[in-house]
This record gives C-alpha cells, structure tokens and sequence, in this order.
C-alpha cells in the first residue's frame, strides 16, 4: 500500500511537472509571436509592454529570424524603434539580474545558515536524549541493585529475627532472655526500616515494584495514575516515560 501510495505521488508530480514546462512552452511561443506582430505593425507601447512580460523576440518563430540579433530583426520588420526598445530593456535586465543574483546568493545563505542551525539543534537533542537515556538507564540498575541488596537484607533480617524468637522460648534466665528481646526489637525495626525504604514514596502504602524508564521507581498502581493525568516524571520531569514492570521484587 505504502509503495503504490509513492508511486501515485511520483506520477501525479511528474505530470504536474510536464504540463507546468508544457504550458510554459506555450506562453513562451505566444508572447513570442506577438511580439514579432507588434513589431511589424510599429505598435511601441504593445512591444514595450510585452518586453516587460518576458516576450523573447528570438523564440522559435522562423528559423532565420532565430539566428538573427536585434538590430537584424529591426531591420527585417523595418522598425528602428523596437531596436532601441530592445537595448533599453535589455540594460534594464542585466540591472536586475544583479540585483536578483544578489538577492539569490542572500537567499541560499540564509537556507544554509537555517540548514545548519537546525541541523545543530538536532545534533543537540539529540546529545541530550542520549545523555538522558544513558542517566537514566544508570539511575534504573543502580535502584536495582539496591532493591535486590534491600529485599537480600529483608530476609536476613527476617531469618536472625525467627532464630532469636526461637531462642527465647528455649532458655530460662530472665537477664538473657531481656537481651535477647531487645536484640529482636532492634532487627524488627531495622526490619520495618528496611521495608519502609521499598515502599512506594507517593502512596506510601504499595511497595515499589514499577520504574519510569529515566529510572525512579514507585509502585505500579502510581506509575499508571501519574500517566493518566500528566506525561512527566514527577521527579525529573521528563517528557513521555514509559512503564517498566519490576517483576519478583
């Protein structure tokens, strides 16, 4: 479907192409012939106004007068005066065409300068999305491994705490049973630490298991609910994340 559409756009361009240089041809011959016409029956204004129009007195009209210059094709129609018509405008012409070269020359380096500027913008972003992706691929194994190191010291923490308990149930002595209480104490609330640290800073109530791809992590309910009403990272602000699910944490 893709290549027919191309094929159509290429074809209707190429006719528009042919019949614009086709009825410019026309227009061409036209103002030719009737400035050789004007020519012949002395009308000055007529010629003068046709000069202006771009009329081109040596336009395919005879092959002899094709070959000819001005003063010759004066001569043929007898008409001094459309020889002089003609200098003038040609020396008008040339006056122009200096001006419109310069004007040209302006132009294109104008494009150029647009070209390059757009082309260095471009290069820019380009360098910061780069910069931004790499950041935030960094920012997001980093946060990784943290969450793997913290879910890691969770179960030790949950393993020192069954062993302790188990302890306590087994041994007599009240002095060592109150130490032992309070070494349980302090792991249950490095315990609640630590699962505060995995718990999603903005419900506070799911842990994290979903980052944004700049790399800053929350709770996937959250992550879905910061998309529906905004397109940016409520922390760094990027534009358009998308979601990556952190499966087993």
């Amino acid at each position: 479907m893709a290549k027919l559409i191309k094929v159509l756009l290429l074809s209707l361009s190429m006719i528009l192409l042919f019949g614009y240089i086709e009825s410019f041809t026309i227009k061409k011959y036209q103002l030719a012939e009737a400035l050789h016409l004007a020519i012949k029956e002395g009308q000055l204004k007529e010629i003068d106004r046709l000069l202006k129009q771009g009329a081109d007195p040596y336009y395919r009209i005879q092959y002899l007068i094709s070959s000819w210059d001005a003063f010759e094709i004066a001569m043929f129609y007898q008409s001094i005066d459309f020889f002089k018509l003609y200098t003038a405008h040609r020396e008008q012409l040339v006056t122009r065409s200096l001006s419109e070269q310069k004007t040209y020359y302006l132009y294109q380096f104008v494009v150029f300068v647009g070209i390059l500027g757009l082309s260095c913008c471009g290069l820019i972003l380009w360098k910061k999305t780069l910069t931004e992706n790499e950041e935030g691929e960094y920012i997001l194994n980093k946060t990784l491994v943290e969450l793997e190191s913290s879910k890691k010291r969770l179960k030790d923490l949950e393993l020192q705490i069954a062993v302790l308990r188990e302890n306590i149930g087994n041994v007599s002595d009240t002095e060592e049973t109150e130490i032992k209480l309070t070494a349980v104490e302090e792991l249950q609330a490095k315990l609640e630490d630590e699962t505060e640290q995995k718990r999603c800073i903005i419900c506070l109530e799911n842990m994290k298991n979903a980052a944004f791809s700049c790399g800053h992590v929350f709770c996937s309910d959250c992550c879905e609910e910061i998309l529906s009403v905004s397109s940016k990272c409520p922390v760094c602000k990027k534009e358009d994340p998308t979601i990556l699910n952190l499966y087993g944490l």
